[in-house]
C-alpha cells in the first residue's frame, strides 16, 4: 500500500474523486461529488477532444434549480490516490452538453446522464475562418491553438516540421484547418503521419514516427496472477503487478486483407495533373518496399510479399497546380499521401481491446507492451519466449501497441480502463 499526501492506494484500481463541480452563467457553483453514480471519460487518438458522461442521482432537482440548460460547465478532478500535476490526474473545465436518459425514481429521486467536451470545442464550433495561412506548418498549428483561433490555455505538443506549405481557409474551424496542414507536414525523419488529438497531456500535433519512438510506459500480461507468496507460505497484494493486469481482451476482427487492400494501405498508385505546366505525374507505392527506412512499433512487418496486392488496388486522381500561391511551387501533398494513408491504415490493421484496472495517468498516444500466452496446453519443455515453435507467448497478438482510444470507467469505489491498442507491425 502506497501512502503519500495523506492518500493511500488501497488495491488496483483505486480512485478518488476530487471534485466534480458544476458553474452555471451566473457562476453559482454546485459540488454534485456526493450525487456521482459513475463517470466515464473517452479519449480517441484520432480525435479533437475528449468527452465525459457524467451519471447523476439526486433529490434536490438540479434541472430546475440551477437550472441546467446546456449553458453550464464543470470543474473535474479525478485521481489515483497519492498521484498529483497535471500529467497524472485528469483534471479540467468541461462544457455540458446534453442531457439524457432521464429517470424519475420516486417523487423526489431522478436520475440522469450529463455529456461533456473539452471547452475548446465550443470554441470550434462557433469559430469559421477567412484568412490566408503561410509559414512552417508546425507554426501554423501553434498559431491556431494560440490567439488566432482556439486560445487554449491547455499544454501543446507541436513536434517540428521541416515543410512549409499556404493556403486559404474558406471559412472553415481551427480545427479542420489543422487537420488540413497535418495532410501536408513531415517530420525530420520524411514522415508524413502527422495527427492532432488531445489527451490528458493536452494537445498534440505528432506524427506516428515520434509516438512509436517513445519509451514504453507499461507492460500488461494477461496470466492467471493473484497474490504474491513469501517463503513462509503468505500471500500478500501486489499493487504494481495488479495494474500490469489484463482482465480481458477482446478482438473483435484479427485480420481483413479485402478491407484494407481496397483502402490502399499495401499499396496504391496515384496520376496527378498539374493544369499550368500541363503535365501529368504517376507514382507506385508500396509500403514494404519503406518498410525498412521507417520507424514501427515491432521488428517485422504484419504481412509478407506473399500476400496478393497491387498498386491498382487505390488509384488516387489529383490536381496539382503550379505556384497557385506566389513563392510555393507546390502546395499539394501528391508526393507523400500515398505513404501518409498506408501507414495510418497499417495502424489500424491491427487492434485489441483490453480492461485492465485504472489508474489516472493512462491516456492516449503512449507506447505499451502486452503479453499474451498461447491457446495452447503448455510443458515443461516450453520456453517463455516468441519462437513460434518453442515459445508460449503469443507472437501475433503480443507486441509494442499504441494506446489509440481509452475509456477510462470509474464509480465511487474503482476504476477500470477499456483500452483500444492498435500496431503497426509484429514482435516475431
Amino acid at each position: 500500500m502506497t501512502e503519500k499526501n495523506g492518500e493511500s492506494i488501497r488495491f488496483a484500481g483505486d480512485v478518488t474523486i476530487r471534485k466534480v463541480q458544476i458553474v452555471t452563467p451566473s457562476l453559482n457553483k454546485v459540488d454534485v461529488t456526493n450525487q456521482i453514480i459513475g463517470i466515464e471519460v473517452y479519449e480517441d487518438m484520432f480525435s479533437p477532444f475528449i468527452s465525459i458522461a457524467i451519471s447523476l442521482r439526486e433529490s434536490l432537482d438540479f434541472i430546475n434549480a440551477m437550472p441546467l440548460r446546456g449553458e453550464e460547465v464543470v470543474n473535474i478532478e479525478i485521481a489515483t490516490p497519492t498521484f498529483r500535476g497535471d500529467l497524472k490526474v485528469i483534471k479540467g473545465t468541461f462544457y455540458i452538453y446534453k442531457l439524457s436518459d432521464r429517470q424519475l425514481l420516486t417523487d423526489r429521486n431522478s436520475a440522469y446522464t450529463l455529456h461533456c467536451i473539452s471547452y475548446e470545442a465550443l470554441t470550434d464550433l462557433n469559430m469559421k475562418q477567412s484568412r490566408a495561412y503561410s509559414g512552417n506548418i508546425a507554426e501554423i498549428v501553434r498559431s491556431i491553438l494560440g490567439k488566432d483561433a482556439l486560445n487554449t490555455s491547455k499544454k501543446t505538443n507541436i513536434e517540428t516540421t521541416k515543410n512549409s506549405t499556404k493556403f486559404i481557409s474558406n471559412y472553415w474551424s481551427p480545427i479542420k484547418n489543422i487537420n488540413y496542414v497535418a495532410c501536408s507536414a513531415l517530420n525530420k525523419n520524411d514522415s508524413p503521419s502527422f495527427i492532432f488529438f488531445e489527451n490528458r497531456e493536452g494537445f498534440n500535433f505528432v506524427s506516428l514516427d515520434t509516438l512509436y519512438d517513445q519509451e514504453t510506459y507499461q507492460k500488461f500480461i494477461s496470466d492467471d496472477y493473484a497474490r504474491d507468496t513469501d517463503k513462509q507460505g503468505k500471500t500478500q497484494r501486489n499493487v504494481e503487478r495488479d495494474y500490469q493486469r489484463i482482465l480481458e481482451v477482446k478482438i473483435n476482427v484479427s485480420f481483413d486483407a479485402l478491407k484494407f487492400t481496397n483502402n490502399g494501405a499495401y499499396a496504391s498508385r496515384v496520376y496527378a495533373f498539374d493544369l499550368v505546366k500541363k503535365k501529368y505525374y504517376a507514382k507506385d507505392y508500396n509500403y514494404l518496399a519503406d518498410f525498412q527506412d521507417m520507424n514501427h512499433l515491432n521488428k517485422f512487418s504484419s504481412y509478407t510479399e506473399s500476400k496478393p496486392v497491387s498498386p491498382v488496388n487505390l488509384i488516387y486522381n489529383e490536381i496539382r497546380h503550379y505556384a497557385s500561391h506566389e513563392g510555393y511551387p507546390d502546395t499539394s501533398n501528391v508526393a507523400f499521401q500515398q505513404k501518409r494513408n498506408s501507414m495510418l491504415q497499417i495502424l489500424r490493421s491491427n487492434i485489441i481491446e483490453i480492461t485492465v484496472f485504472g489508474r489516472t495517468d493512462y491516456t492516449v498516444g503512449q507506447k505499451v507492451y502486452v503479453e499474451i500466452p498461447k491457446p495452447v496446453v503448455t510443458t515443461k519443455e516450453d520456453q517463455v519466449n516468441t519462437n513460434q515453435k518453442s515459445g508460449i507467448i503469443d507472437s501475433t497478438y503480443s507486441g509494442n501497441y499504441l494506446v489509440t482510444a481509452i475509456n477510462h470507467v470509474i464509480n465511487r469505489d474503482n476504476h477500470t480502463c477499456v483500452m483500444e491498442l492498435s500496431k503497426d507491425s509484429l514482435m516475431a
